[in-house]
């Protein structure tokens, strides 16, 4: 499968709309329907704007594999975020941050 048959074909199961993806990308909506039809890439430049609005990674739109490089458990919690509403997402990186290691989080120590 091309990345321009990936690209509609994420759109149809999302049920988006190519007008509101070309607002997006501040172009024509027909340049988005030559894509289609002619079954062409869309420009690099536009790529992590497009995998934005599709809730994707680069990785997904150009090999079709979801979370590559990432452990069965790591895809299921990429999964379940993608599917969370804005609160959950909000608790999820409150404790995200508070189950970092020590090494990951910042350093406020102050001495006196």
């Amino acid at each position: 499968m091309t990345i321009c048959e990936r690209l509609f074909q994420i759109i149809d199961n999302k049920k988006l709309k190519t007008a509101d993806l070309a607002k997006l990308l501040n172009i024509k909506q027909s340049v988005i329907s030559n894509w289609k039809k002619r079954n062409t890439n869309p420009p690099i430049e536009y790529t992590l704007v497009i995998c934005e609005y599709l809730g994707i990674s680069v990785e997904e739109l150009l090999t079709g594999e979801k979370n590559v490089g990432l452990t069965t458990e790591e895809k299921e919690l990429v999964e379940a975020y993608r599917r969370a509403g804005t609160t959950e997402k909000a608790a999820i990186m409150a404790n995200a941050k508070i189950l970092a290691p020590e090494s990951e989080k910042s350093s406020t120590c102050r001495t006196g």
